[in-house]
């Protein structure tokens, strides 16, 4: 099995469980602890604020989610056609700026509340 194959199943693989991860997140079904969420001291201690910090955070993860599964399902589609450095450093550049994105807005989110 090619190397760009197994790792564009990988990518796509971490696509849906972003998506599925996100969902009890932005459902609010998951309380304040140390292992899942937009975890600070700030958010840990009052749950008011864990809550909306990790609604927008699940939102954005189902978002990230489904845009990373879509990419990696393109570039398997696409698998003869492209370069396989060229289909590597699309899948983790959508998966680096989907993090980095996500991590901006629940910080912004918190430090402006």
């Amino acid at each position: 099995m090619d190397q760009t194959y197994l790792l564009t199943i990988l990518i796509l693989l971490a696509g849906v469980s972003m998506t599925g991860l996100g969902y009890p997140l932005w459902k609010q079904m998951i309380p304040p602890n140390i292992w899942y969420g937009f975890r600070t001291r700030r958010t840990r201690s009052d749950p008011t604020l864990w809550y909306a910090v990790n609604r927008l955070l699940g939102k954005d993860m189902m978002i990230a989610g489904a845009v990373t599964t879509t990419v990696a399902a393109v570039i398997l589609l696409l698998g003869a056609h492209l370069s396989p450095i060229v289909g590597t450093a699309i899948l983790a550049a959508v998966l680096l700026v989907s993090v980095i994105l996500m991590t901006i807005r629940g910080a912004r989110y918190l430090y402006k509340n």
